[in-house]
């Protein structure tokens, strides 16, 4: 049995984990900046087409 392809399947399995770990600790790292920026504008939409209406 020709085991000579599994190298790129494990290579790719590898960039794909710390791809995801990256990204989960780069999203993870900044996520009070992000819950703040989302909570502002809709903030922002509340009080321009809604008149703080809730």
């Amino acid at each position: 049995v020709d085991f000579s392809y599994i190298k790129y399947g494990v290579g790719i399995a590898m960039l794909a984990i710390l791809f995801g770990g990256s990204m989960g600790l780069s999203f993870g790292c900044c996520e009070d900046f992000y819950k703040k920026a989302f909570k502002d504008d809709a903030n922002a939409v509340l009080e321009e087409k809604y008149n703080n209406d809730k």
